[in-house]
């Protein structure tokens, strides 16, 4: 299970899934943007930039999964190739 932690107003209730989440679950990867450094941000904006940061995580974590994978997610294997 992957989770989005962020800084904002709903933290109580990503703090409750991450709590629900490794009750039922041993493979759960969380990224919360607590664990990065945003050096000269005022931690009273930091929930409105959490949204960017973790886009930007994403990014670098699709690009290595693009690797690993080696398939591009640009191609979709099944989107319009196949009936749901």
């Amino acid at each position: 299970m992957l989770l989005f932690q962020g800084e904002d107003e709903t933290r109580a209730l990503t703090d409750r899934a991450e709590a629900f989440a490794r009750r039922v679950s041993k493979d759960v990867t969380v990224f919360d943007t607590r664990d990065y450094p945003l050096d000269g941000i005022s931690p009273e904006f930091r929930g409105l930039l959490s949204p960017l940061v973790m886009d930007t995580v994403m990014d670098r974590v699709s690009k290595h999964l693009e690797r690993v994978r080696d398939h591009s997610l640009d191609l979709r294997r099944y989107y319009r190739v196949m009936d749901y």
